[in-house]
């Protein structure tokens, strides 16, 4: 908290984390807790106005570019959720049963749950996570993990080459690439 204001400021790294996104410290702005009132705690000055961004779903965005693969870009262009088409292919359920919501606005528990354990295993792949890390961050067995990854695979089949010529290249030359040409060792 700065004394002269009695505000709250943090430190905003342009190049903060390993992978070069952006990162803020002391204290981390960028986590702040949905749940438990916290955020009611932040307040922009008279006049002013707080403004909240998030580039949704901007990892796999990316990966559908890089890779190509034409499932992955067609839910974008047809307007679907990308982590709810994904789920649906790799449970083998129908696509409006892996949205987070349902179409009256209720929580879909069960969409829900296939949706995240969906989008944990395609950020852990994209991260080079094994199937062993990922069943154990989202609380299911290897196996379970395993047979996702393998349906999750079938249906977006340029992701998975696409993923592996990227360790392939990394372990060849050491580092990988990003659009712009930066390296990441």
């Amino acid at each position: 908290v700065e004394k002269s204001t009695g505000r709250l400021h943090a430190q905003f790294n342009q190049n903060g984390a390993d992978t070069g996104r952006f990162s803020s410290s002391d204290p981390n702005l960028q986590n702040i807790p949905r749940d438990g009132g916290i955020r009611c705690m932040f307040k922009a000055s008279d006049g002013m106005y707080l403004v909240g961004a998030d580039f949704s779903q901007q990892e796999p965005r990316i990966l559908a570019h890089l890779c190509g693969d034409e499932n992955m870009i067609n839910a974008y262009k047809s307007g679907k959720d990308l982590y709810s088409t994904m789920a649906s292919i790799a449970f083998h359920v129908p696509y409006e049963d892996c949205k987070e919501f349902n179409s009256d606005g209720t929580t879909n528990k069960e969409g829900k749950k296939r949706r995240s354990h969906i989008k944990g295993i395609v950020l852990g792949l994209m991260y080079g996570r094994g199937d062993a890390s990922v069943a154990e961050n989202l609380g299911i067995t290897i196996e379970e993990a395993k047979d996702l990854s393998k349906s999750l695979f079938e249906g977006f089949p340029k992701m998975k080459s696409y993923i592996e010529n990227c360790k392939i290249q990394a372990k060849e030359k050491g580092y990988t690439t990003t659009l712009w040409g930066r390296r990441r060792y």
